[in-house]
């Protein structure tokens, strides 16, 4: 990174290879950098350590199969405190096979954060709007720390906690902005933790489920209801998904706990098919149609 006055704090979550020891050497290189080594608990476990003892004013999440521009830390403190903003986004690149896709979003420029502000609701109900493509990662974001000192990351909820974190993070601001530069480039990997199977992954969406109708009743959101709709929607299929795929003697059981669930509900064909390019495929359609039908 250009910006020179950084700290650097590498989490090692109990990794089972050279990780840890590559992180050692990195920072004998470079005084920035610190490693943290830990007993394996999850990304949340390793991100609220880090949120524990970082020291600086400001802090960036970056993952650990990501990278990002030279530039990324320099251009986004520049924009924070020309604009005095809480925190600033970037836009960001899905990095596949070498390749960069910079990913189309509408991110604004300044806005003071206000729930009965119609531009805020606009914005802020786009984290459920899969059309819109924002992203609801928590890298991607400088934000001052002091917006975290009584926030963490739920290890209850598996998928989507850096969403949830985010949104608590934005209601806490004043103002965010954002940087026009693509600086994040979000790698996707075949057998990276966001494909592979999933346990106990119905308890941990409605874990999610449970605290974003927390957020999403703050709102007088009546002409996004569909938005959230879609969006349970599509928390319900990526479980349904998750243990159809899933082949096991208890595979009945566990599809039988999600249609008792309260995210069953929300499982509408005709939602899914608002969300294109995630769900009007035909794995849904066939799961939907199995699902619905009780062939399995």
């Amino acid at each position: 990174q250009t910006y020179r006055n950084l700290e650097i704090l590498l989490v090692d979550d109990g990794s089972t290879d050279k990780s840890g020891s590559i992180c050692d050497e990195y920072a004998n290189k470079d005084s920035r950098i610190k490693v943290l080594h830990k007993k394996n608990g999850g990304v949340s476990s390793a991100r609220n350590m880090g949120l524990d003892l970082a020291n600086g004013k400001y802090i960036a999440f970056v993952d650990a199969d990501d990278f990002v521009d030279e530039h990324y830390i320099s251009m986004m403190y520049k924009k924070c405190t020309e604009t005095q903003s809480d925190l600033v986004f970037c836009r960001f690149a899905k990095y596949i096979n070498g390749q960069s896709v910079l990913v189309q979003e509408k991110l604004p420029e300044y806005l003071t954060v206000d729930i009965l502000n119609e531009q805020f609701i606009d914005f802020f109900s786009c984290f459920f709007d899969y059309k819109n493509n924002i992203f609801g990662s928590s890298c991607r974001v400088l934000f001052k720390k002091q917006l975290a000192i009584e926030k963490r990351f739920d290890p209850v909820i598996k998928i989507s906690e850096d969403l949830l974190f985010l949104m608590s993070i934005i209601l806490k601001a004043k103002c965010l902005a954002s940087v026009e530069d693509c600086l994040y480039f979000y790698r996707q990997v075949g057998d990276s933790a966001s494909h592979s199977y999933k346990t106990n992954y119905l308890n941990s969406q409605i874990a999610l489920y449970t605290e974003l109708e927390k957020i999403y009743s703050l709102f007088n959101f009546q002409k996004q209801k569909k938005l959230f709709q879609t969006y349970n929607c599509l928390l319900c299929y990526y479980v349904l998904s998750n243990e159809i795929k899933f082949k096991s003697a208890n595979q009945r059981l566990h599809i039988q706990a999600v249609r008792e669930s309260v995210l069953y509900q929300h499982l509408r064909l005709k939602y899914g098919l608002r969300v294109p390019g995630v769900l009007f495929k035909l794995k849904f359609l066939v799961a939907w149609f199995l699902v619905k039908t009780r062939l399995v």
